[in-house]
Protein backbone atom coordinates (compact mmCIF):
# COMPACT_ATOMS: atom_id res chain seq x y z
CA UNK A 1 0.00 0.00 0.00
CA UNK A 2 1.35 3.53 -0.95
CA UNK A 3 0.81 6.65 1.16
CA UNK A 4 -0.03 9.55 -0.79
CA UNK A 5 -1.00 12.62 1.73
CA UNK A 6 -0.81 10.68 4.56
CA UNK A 7 -3.74 8.10 3.41
CA UNK A 8 -3.00 4.69 3.00
CA UNK A 9 -5.34 3.16 0.56
CA UNK A 10 -6.08 0.61 -1.31
CA UNK A 11 -4.82 0.51 -5.35
CA UNK A 12 -8.04 0.10 -6.50
CA UNK A 13 -9.03 2.70 -4.13
CA UNK A 14 -6.86 5.25 -5.16
CA UNK A 15 -7.77 4.37 -8.79
CA UNK A 16 -11.25 4.49 -8.35
CA UNK A 17 -10.64 8.06 -6.24
CA UNK A 18 -8.77 9.56 -9.43
CA UNK A 19 -10.91 8.75 -11.55
CA UNK A 20 -13.68 10.41 -9.92
CA UNK A 21 -11.48 13.20 -9.53
CA UNK A 22 -11.92 13.21 -5.20
CA UNK A 23 -9.13 13.19 -2.83
CA UNK A 24 -8.40 10.22 -0.63
CA UNK A 25 -8.27 12.55 2.11
CA UNK A 26 -12.20 13.17 1.77
CA UNK A 27 -13.05 9.93 2.34
CA UNK A 28 -13.62 8.56 5.59
CA UNK A 29 -10.92 5.57 6.88
CA UNK A 30 -13.16 2.70 8.24
CA UNK A 31 -12.50 1.58 11.54
CA UNK A 32 -8.98 -0.17 10.80
CA UNK A 33 -6.54 -0.72 7.84
CA UNK A 34 -6.83 1.31 4.51
CA UNK A 35 -9.08 2.93 2.62
CA UNK A 36 -10.70 0.72 0.21
CA UNK A 37 -12.71 0.77 -2.89
CA UNK A 38 -15.73 0.27 -0.94
CA UNK A 39 -15.03 3.12 1.05
CA UNK A 40 -14.92 5.44 -2.10
CA UNK A 41 -17.86 4.23 -3.55
CA UNK A 42 -19.74 4.86 -0.69
CA UNK A 43 -18.46 8.16 -0.40
CA UNK A 44 -19.51 8.50 -3.70
CA UNK A 45 -23.09 7.72 -2.95
CA UNK A 46 -23.66 9.74 0.01
CA UNK A 47 -21.95 12.59 -2.26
Amino acid sequence: LKRAEGVRATPSARRLAREHGIALSDVPPPAEGPITERDVLAYLEKK
